[in-house]
């Protein structure tokens, strides 16, 4: 089975090519200040991946831009969400980002910030690092000459289930909890209802 057609996969897709549920996750996982900066009505999924040619076999992403100030600002949703932890996640965003700043610069448009989020819902706690960790010897006399990013972590793990359901958008709701809950079927069939 090819990883594009594993259920979980597909749900991530579903859930997340809603505007609505784009808008409802964005306002309530990301951090205020940039919630509070973007332009959330004007969100618009956009028809591209930014994955580059020779990784689109294991990974894929979803697309929503935005205006955020006066610029747009575009938000990758990873489709590889991600049910275990990555050794080096930053170093498959960083293709993302790569990849999005190579097609704008085909296209002769303006380059745009990247703000990418990666929704986890594996059973081990996640411990954000930054980039700098997974790189030997870096210091900050170094890093300004490093392409050093980070990016936004939803562990699925550090939400209580009152705070999912508060958030009023139905699909979305349920589809969190599938993922917060997967491998646990006795919860499943507990909330079935």
């Amino acid at each position: 089975m090819s990883k594009a057609a594993q259920p979980h996969d597909l749900l991530f897709g579903e859930v997340f090519s809603r505007k609505n549920a784009v808008a409802k996750f964005s306002a309530a996982f990301l951090p205020a200040k940039l919630v509070q900066k973007m332009k959330l009505p004007t969100l618009r999924p956009e028809p591209t991946s930014y994955v580059p040619p020779r990784l689109r076999r294991l990974y894929a992403d979803l697309v929503y831009s935005c205006l955020y100030g006066d610029d747009d600002i575009e938000l990758c949703l990873i489709k590889e969400h991600k049910s275990t932890r990555p050794p080096d996640p930053h170093f498959q965003l960083l293709d993302y980002v790569v990849e999005k700043w190579r097609m704008d610069r085909k296209r002769k448009r303006k380059r745009t910030p990247v703000l990418c989020v990666l929704l986890y819902h594996g059973k081990e706690p996640w411990t954000y690092k930054p980039m700098s960790s997974y790189i030997k010897g870096i210091d900050s006399d170094l890093a300004c000459y490093n392409p050093l990013f980070d990016f936004i972590l939803v562990d699925l793990n550090n939400y209580s289930d009152e705070f999912i359901l508060s958030l009023n958008e139905l699909f979305l709701v349920n589809a969190l909890l599938l993922f917060k809950h997967s491998g646990d079927s006795s919860y499943i069939r507990q909330h079935l209802d």
